[in-house]
């Protein structure tokens, strides 16, 4: 495993550990107060397994591999020991056990492990939260607490938040404030990973020029960097106004950003090379370096619901707080979104239609962590029809500012109140080295199934 991901994983586990014992041991205090019951505590338990063996069309070489057996255990615990207090444990398990990546093979987190105290308007949580913040769905601008696991971009999972989460609530207005002492960091793909950039990359350290990567190619991890203690010392602020027919909010966040930028730390190559039409330095060897920043971001938000129809915006303006040039700058984002519910039969087909915009101080490059740059300006059209024990979703989304395209099939069924079946299919298309192009040899079918516990 690489040193980055070896530390990664033990800080993870350190804070989870911290996390389960302040909140167990908290429990119990509380407890001792008034003995209750198993059942007066009211304990609940739901888990999901998740098997999602995938298929990918096309051989991209450099030690990657043609499919995926994904495995993924979601549990969500909860416990009552009072009246006002509340433990929560969402264990969180990943496994592919064929990928060529070795840290890809297992990792063991969490999604949550906190103690609760609510009383009246007021709750305070301690431990390792689930924070989510933004009114959007897809891309959401005001979502930027969280640290993420970057195994599948297009599916990344948001991991918990080691903080003191306060939160005052009277139906009508909610203040939050969030202290994270110390911020987990990103997972990111292994160094064999399809969602590398596998046959030619840019990045602003080297002037743009582009880099030919070798059918021999290798990608290394190096130790992440820590600028100005960007983990540390993490502090947000939301406000929700909810009325009838219209919700507002707004947020603050100072902080590490929810993917750390990826510095070429060393590159190993000889000579030129010609790949799609794009001459460049032909490259055996790239060593990569996350490095995390401090980041300071302020956004807006509003859900304005009609009838059938619901229209979504948000809004955010980000600007970097430590010096080094080269780390991405300010960045400006916007999106609106309108659901429309229409009647068919029965049932009800759903409608989404998006548009996003984004301005950034930096050109764009194709490193994992700038898979947002898709919606620099894009537009996205969906569908969701549920019908008896079927559901049929479909998007399609057109980034116009770089000409890619994406697309996904998605069919569910439900076989019984324990399982549900999956088949789903993604096809992208793009110019080679743009934000869609780069995983233009990734289109996939899975077939899998989910069971509920």
């Amino acid at each position: 495993m690489p040193h980055d991901q070896t530390q990664n994983f033990k800080s993870s586990r350190l804070l989870l550990r911290w996390a389960t014992g302040c909140a167990i041991g908290l429990t119990f205090f509380g407890a001792t107060a008034r003995a209750m019951s198993w059942s007066e505590m009211k304990p609940k338990l739901e888990t999901k397994l998740h098997l999602l063996p995938t298929h990918y069309f096309e051989d991209v070489g450099q030690g990657t591999s043609l499919t995926s057996t994904v495995i993924k255990l979601e549990s969500e615990f909860s416990l009552r020991p009072s009246k006002a207090w509340r433990l929560r444990l969402s264990p969180w398990v990943y496994s592919d056990p064929v990928a060529p990546s070795p840290n890809e093979k297992l990792i063991v987190d969490a999604n949550e492990a906190s103690l609760e105290f609510k009383d009246r308007d007021l709750s305070v949580k301690g431990g390792l939260n689930s924070i989510a913040w933004g009114v959007t769905d897809i891309f959401n601008p005001l979502d930027v607490v969280s640290a993420r696991r970057y195994m599948d971009p297009l599916n990344s999972d948001k991991r918990g938040v080691p903080s003191l989460d306060i939160n005052w609530d009277n139906g009508t207005y909610h203040f939050e404030l969030i202290y994270i002492p110390v911020q987990l960091e990103s997972i990111m793909p292994g160094e064999k990973s399809r969602w590398l950039p596998r046959d030619i990359t840019y990045s602003r350290q080297i002037s743009g020029r582009t880099l030919i990567l070798d059918q021999t190619f290798n990608y290394l991890y190096e130790e992440r960097e820590e600028l100005d203690d960007a983990l540390k010392n993490n502090v947000g602020l939301r406000f929700e106004r909810r009325g009838s027919g219209l919700d507002l909010t707004g947020i603050f966040f100072q902080g590490a950003p929810t993917a750390p930028y990826m510095s070429i730390a060393g590159i190993y190559g000889s000579g030129t090379s010609i790949r799609e039409g794009q001459e460049g330095l032909l490259v055996q060897e790239i060593t990569l370096k996350p490095i995390y920043y401090v980041r300071r971001t302020f956004g807006v938000g509003a859900v304005a619901t009609f009838d059938t129809t619901i229209v979504r915006f948000a809004a955010s303006n980000s600007d970097r707080i430590s010096a080094k040039s080269v780390l991405p700058g300010w960045s400006q984002s916007a999106i609106i979104g309108v659901e429309q519910n229409l009647p068919v039969g029965e049932s009800t087909l759903t409608l989404l239609l998006q548009a996003t915009w984004a301005q950034h101080e930096e050109q764009a490059d194709n490193t994992i962590t700038s898979i947002d740059r898709i919606f620099d300006r894009s537009w996205l059209l969906g569908l969701r029809l549920p019908w008896g024990d079927w559901t049929y979703t479909a998007a399609f989304l057109y980034d116009a500012a770089y000409f890619g395209k994406f697309g996904q099939l998605k069919i569910d069924r439900k076989i019984s109140d324990g399982l549900t079946a999956t088949l789903q299919c993604d096809l992208f298309e793009g110019p080679v080295g743009s934000p869609i192009g780069t995983y233009r040899r990734n289109d996939r079918v899975t077939l899998g199934a989910t069971f509920f516990f």
